[in-house]
């Protein structure tokens, strides 16, 4: 009989499958991570099953790091901007690493995974983190003196940002 963890697990990588997404089990957890081609770059993502309460949690990982704490007090600023305007999921960032995630969950009663709903939050994470990618480049790139005219409210505004509107391009993972 297979536990609540490996139940969700089993689910989880049944939508994966379905959807054409390749992914890995972590050893010893219960974990499934994998990578994403997105419009601005490789994102890596991670599903973490929690079964005693029937939840999994996506989570998008930026592969920009933000380097000096300067950089860092901007992106607080710019994620904590985000994340008001923002009803699922949110920003995080791990200060010490300067690594930028996005985390949205779901608790799935019973424990039975619904594949519309996971693909959903899969797809909101990974969205979501490009969208914010190229504002934390610049961040990353700034020089401590340009440091100072960045402001995080007009990044988010910046549409040159942005990505145009089309079909999705084929390719390894792609949402």
């Amino acid at each position: 009989m297979l536990s609540s963890n490996e139940k969700l697990l089993a689910g989880i990588q049944k939508v994966f499958r379905n959807n054409g997404w390749d992914c890995e089990m972590v050893p010893g957890l219960p974990v499934v991570e994998t990578g994403f081609e997105a419009h601005h770059g490789r994102l890596n993502l991670h599903v973490q099953a929690y079964g005693v309460v029937g939840a999994v949690s996506v989570v998008a990982v930026s592969p920009t790091l933000i380097p000096s704490a300067a950089g860092r007090a901007k992106t607080v600023e710019l994620l904590m901007r985000a994340n008001e305007r923002m009803n699922l999921g949110g920003f995080e960032l791990r200060w010490d690493q300067g690594e930028v995630l996005f985390r949205i969950g779901n608790v799935f009663p019973g424990g039975k995974i619904d594949a519309e709903v996971l693909s959903l939050l899969v797809e909101i994470a990974i969205v979501e983190m490009d969208r914010i990618a190229p504002c934390l480049a610049l961040i990353a790139g700034a020089r401590p003196g340009e440091l100072l005219l960045l402001d995080p409210g007009e990044l988010l505004a910046r549409t040159d940002l942005l990505p145009e509107p089309g079909p999705p391009e084929s390719g390894e993972n792609r949402v």
